[in-house]
């Protein structure tokens, strides 16, 4: 999910970078560029919460709501960052 979600909100010839690495566990971080105002960041783990509603026959608003779930059940933890218009998602699986 965070894969395509990265995919699918970034402009043609931007760079999306991915990270895996060994830290306390596995820290997997995607960040692609990306604005989201303080508003969006307070719900963008909220059940139906879509980002760009012109997009609604693509999206349903429920994946980023599941992977923060199913990170809980395994015992990790998924957070969102956006800092000069990166929009970074990390993932730590314990």
């Amino acid at each position: 999910n965070l894969i395509h979600n990265a995919i699918m909100y970034t402009e043609t010839k931007q760079t999306i970078s991915i990270n895996l690495k060994k830290h306390e566990g596995i820290l997997f971080e995607i960040s692609n560029p990306g604005i989201l105002d303080m508003n969006e960041q307070e719900h963008i783990f909220d059940l139906f919460v879509k980002k760009d509603q012109s997009r609604t026959s693509k999206s349903t608003g429920v994946g980023l709501t599941l992977a923060k779930t199913i990170m809980s059940k395994l015992d990790g933890n998924l957070e969102l960052n956006v800092k000069n218009n990166v929009i970074t998602f990390t993932a730590l699986f314990k």
